[in-house]
């Protein structure tokens, strides 16, 4: 459950499984203990009875495997975890993504260089001009 501020809530869910002799709607009474560390660093516990009612999933006919179905395996990029979930992640990934253009071009284009040069040229009225490659 992690740690709770004072006066916080939380919730756990137990999920169990029963032998097959119980019938649905039975109620199931057992003891939950939760243990826990108090502000002046003392362990304490407290017990609750709880109770949870049987309940069964409907049963799904036994499928056989069937060959002219379109089964798909693929992956899913979207909830794998691979995207960044917040702004920073974002800014991070396009740094990454610029700076891999980036050397694709210099190991493409090994003369180009990622400084300039500049030119200047007299002309014979008197004026210079200046480029840059």
């Amino acid at each position: 459950m992690g740690t709770l501020k004072a006066n916080g809530q939380g919730a756990v869910t137990a999920k169990v499984r029963v032998q097959n002799n119980v019938s649905a709607g039975i109620n199931l009474n057992f003891l939950a203990v939760l243990s826990y560390i108090d502000p002046s660093n003392f362990p304490q516990s407290v017990n609750a009875n709880v109770f949870a009612q049987v309940w069964s999933e409907p049963t799904v006919p036994d499928q056989s495997i069937n060959t002219n179905e379109n089964t798909s395996l693929g992956a899913n990029v979207f909830g794998a975890g691979f995207l960044p979930t917040n702004l920073f992640g974002w800014l991070l990934l396009i740094i990454l993504i610029f700076l891999l253009i980036l050397i694709g071009k210099y190991l493409l284009n090994p003369e180009q260089s990622f400084s300039s040069r500049a030119i200047t040229q007299d002309h014979p009225v008197g004026k210079k001009t200046s480029t840059t490659e």
